[in-house]
């Protein structure tokens, strides 16, 4: 073998390495903009979901204040069904023979 096919052999393996190096590179930089991508996706759920909890918050609460509400309302009424008030004016021995 002499000089110059060495020399041939040895830049055709540079070439053939640089090629195969290139490659590499722009399929991991593929890859790494897609791993981007989709975290960026996963943020944009998280978000979402903290962005509901406050409205999740309000629908408790308007719930709450309604069934407090009705809750009081029963508590009266109750009180005003075991509250049987008689007076003496009304009292009539033939209204209790009816």
């Amino acid at each position: 073998m002499n000089k110059k096919s060495s020399v041939y052999i040895v830049l055709g393996i540079v070439v053939v390495l640089g090629i195969w190096l290139i490659t590499t590179f722009n399929a991991l930089v593929k890859k790494d903009e897609r791993v981007k991508l989709q975290w960026n996706e996963v943020q944009n759920s998280y978000q979402r979901r903290l962005d509901l909890i406050p409205n999740l918050v309000n629908v408790v609460k308007g719930g709450a204040d309604f069934e407090q509400g009705t809750l009081t309302k029963i508590a009266e009424a109750r009180s005003k069904a075991t509250a049987v008030s008689v007076s003496s004016s009304e009292v009539d021995a033939t209204k209790f023979k009816e």
